[in-house]
């Protein structure tokens, strides 16, 4: 009888000991989380310098921009000057008569923008898409006045298409 006691304890013990190891295996937990909508211009097309204009139709290689995304977007452009036009760094007054031209032209289908202190839509994509290269145009007359300082700031600007 001593030994069916000793046995049917050691069992009784063994089948505790393995309810409570099982148990704490067994535990579970929940993750909760939410995402926002994202969109991001990681980088602008980049700065131009050196840029030797002549008269007539002057063309910059496009250049372009990265957005990172999970919704829809639009990238907007606008010049804070508010008339497009590059100006004379040292002799304030000095502009050239034509806006800066700004165009994207992907596949078949081109958008064209002047310059303006409105901010226009450049161009549209989809979550994970990124905008085409852009290409810049400055038309030069013979009435604008040399120099070699003209410039302009352009703004862009990042939200979610409707």
């Amino acid at each position: 009888m001593n030994n069916r006691c000793s046995l049917g304890l050691t069992v009784l013990a063994f089948s505790l000991l393995a309810g409570l190891g099982s148990a704490a295996l067994s535990d579970t937990q929940e993750i909760e989380a939410g995402l926002a909508p994202q969109y991001t211009i990681d980088s602008s097309p980049g700065d131009i310098t050196g840029w030797n204009l002549t008269l007539g139709n002057n063309i910059v290689n496009p250049m372009a921009g990265s957005v990172r995304s999970n919704v829809p977007w639009k990238v907007q452009v606008f010049e804070s000057g508010g008339d497009g036009k590059m100006e004379s760094y040292n002799v304030p007054g000095h502009k050239l008569q034509s806006s800066v031209v700004a165009k994207c032209s992907p596949a078949n289908s081109t958008v064209t923008v002047t310059m303006s202190g409105v901010p226009q839509t450049l161009w549209t994509g989809v979550a994970g898409s990124n905008w085409p290269p852009v290409r810049y145009e400055q038309n030069i007359v013979a009435s604008d006045k040399p120099h070699d300082d003209y410039w302009i700031q352009l703004t862009y600007t990042i939200s979610a298409a409707a």
